[in-house]
């Protein structure tokens, strides 16, 4: 019997860093220190053994490459229709494409608690939600 060989498996996340307001930490007009580090994390998350999740109010608050070093992405609702064009275009760089007509509607209309993730980890797009705060009492 031949022994099987299984798909190398990038090492376990040893650390989550969360990232409230990230636009302080990597402002778009200027570079500070901090903004190289969260560069570096976002690069080579796998081989650090860290995930980092970046928390913004609008995607353009960050640096126009910081798109790019992001593989998955969550987006709650989105009322503001500059907001939801661009979390659709970022949402729309991992194949395959996603229906763009439907995901700007589901970003304007989405609940509290309800998300739409998209990862380039992942096939396809995931809806789901939390428990809010109202719906735990």
């Amino acid at each position: 019997m031949a022994p099987s060989v299984a798909a190398e498996q990038p090492p376990a996340t040893r650390m989550l860093v969360y990232l409230d307001e990230a636009a302080e930490l990597m402002p778009k007009e200027r570079s500070i220190p901090a903004a190289t580090a969260l560069r570096r994390f976002l690069m080579a998350p796998d081989a650090l053994g860290v995930a980092v999740v970046l928390v913004v109010d609008a995607i353009d608050e960050l640096p126009d490459d910081a798109p790019d070093l992001c593989e998955t992405w969550l987006a709650g609702k989105l009322p503001v229709l500059r907001d939801r064009r661009e979390a659709v275009e970022a949402l729309d760089l991992v194949d395959p494409p996603v229906d763009e007509v439907w995901l700007d509607s589901r970003l304007k209309t989405l609940g509290p608690g309800e998300f739409v993730l998209r990862s380039s980890r992942m096939r396809d797009l995931v809806e789901f939600s939390i428990a809010t705060g109202a719906a735990r009492q």
